[in-house]
């Protein structure tokens, strides 16, 4: 019955048909320089790209985990448990960082963007000049000290969520690695 009643309009008059474009649609336009905090990205956007780039990283780092954990187990018969842990943990750090890399690198050197930042249309971009700032720049001030921080036990996953929520601090929109880089 409702088959037949949808049969009646012609598909462009159809009230439940999908929405038809021509032009693509995009979740945010990149543009040109940020001459104030109003012009940048929305707070939710920046943190919809940050849990964009931490399920992209994390989907490919769970099986390479796990194949080093069962590899770490079998050979942790004849080490102590806190060296096992120690090498765990640089171990996890080291791949970690290098999925990181392999799934951004490219992005970042030629745009200035990760996975997520590339989906939601933003750009790491210089306080002053607006222009988009080195790889070097990006890994040396954004990228290994949060890096090397959240790796601090107890204190670095506390360390790492704040970094990324400091983007709802009213008198600020950057996150913690943003004002030691210059960039947004």
């Amino acid at each position: 019955m409702i088959r037949s009643a949808l049969n009646d309009f012609p598909e462009s008059e159809n009230p439940f048909a999908s929405p038809q474009t021509t032009e693509p649609v995009t979740v945010a336009q990149v543009t040109g320089p940020v001459s104030s905090i109003e012009d940048l990205p929305s707070r939710w956007l920046r943190l919809g790209a940050s849990l964009i780039d931490s399920l992209v990283v994390g989907l490919v780092s769970i099986p390479v985990g796990l194949v080093l954990i069962a590899i770490l187990a079998s050979a942790g018969s004849e080490m102590s448990p806190v060296a096992l842990e120690l090498l765990g943990n640089v171990v996890g750090l080291l791949v970690g960082f290098g999925i990181f890399m392999a799934v951004n690198n490219y992005l970042l050197a030629k745009h200035g963007q990760t996975v997520g930042k590339m989906a939601c249309g933003i750009k790491i971009v210089d306080y002053n000049d607006h222009r988009i700032k080195s790889l070097g720049h990006i890994m040396r001030m954004r990228v290994l000290p949060i890096t090397f921080v959240t790796q601090i036990p107890l204190v670095g996953p506390i360390v790492g969520l704040v970094n990324v929520l400091m983007i709802f601090t009213p008198k600020s929109v950057a996150c913690m690695t943003s004002s030691p880089a210059r960039s947004w």
